[in-house]
């Protein structure tokens, strides 16, 4: 089992009487929210709003910071992450909130045998992760006019929440245009989506 802390990342072996007793793993501050997925060695932890990954052969009791140098920082300001199987494979969604708004990046786990494998055709693309644990989820063939309902995206899941087809495109065009031109919109014209 693995315990989120104020002061680091824990692990305890319950099947085990002797290993029992939970040891720090990773030297960490403000731990809010782990998750590990196991079937590709994957352990994700939000600390100090920032989401880390660690391959989960690096977790030493021995040395709690050993870890800190095998980590990739995937995200900073981030409110909260979820983990689960959509479309068939393995989604991470990590949701940045502000007072005005909210982005969530979704992004798939890269296996552990083909990390650092690819080959490598410039300098600038093994800084930028080459050896990286989760990289951006793409999907294709989706257009704004497909917009058929608002997603809400909440810790335990998400809820998507139909919209009148013609009244909710018409509302996001303006919107989205009156944002480009600097014109803002009186309250008494805004419209209800």
């Amino acid at each position: 089992m693995i315990y989120g802390t104020e002061d680091g990342v824990y692990f305890s072996n319950l099947r085990d009487e002797k290993l029992r007793e939970p040891v720090k793993v990773i030297n960490l501050l403000d731990v809010t929210q782990v998750d590990v997925i196991e079937e590709f060695q994957l352990l994700i932890v939000l600390h100090e709003r920032s989401v880390t990954t660690f391959p989960l052969d690096c977790l030493d009791p021995n040395d709690p910071n050993a870890a800190l140098k095998r980590g990739k920082r995937i995200s900073s300001h981030t409110s909260f992450f979820k983990s689960g199987i959509c479309l068939g494979k393995m989604l991470v969604a990590v949701v940045k909130s502000s007072t005005l708004s909210s982005t969530i990046k979704v992004l798939e786990p890269v296996d552990q045998t083909m990390r650092g494998k690819k080959p490598q055709t410039s300098f600038m693309k093994r800084l930028n992760g080459g050896n990286e644990a989760l990289k951006l989820f793409k999907v294709g063939g989706y257009s704004l006019k497909q917009l058929t309902g608002a997603g809400v995206l909440y810790p335990d899941g998400i809820e998507l929440r139909p919209l009148p087809q013609d009244q909710a495109l018409r509302g996001l065009y303006e919107g989205v245009r009156d944002r480009r031109s600097g014109n803002a919109r009186h309250a008494g014209s805004a419209r209800s989506l």
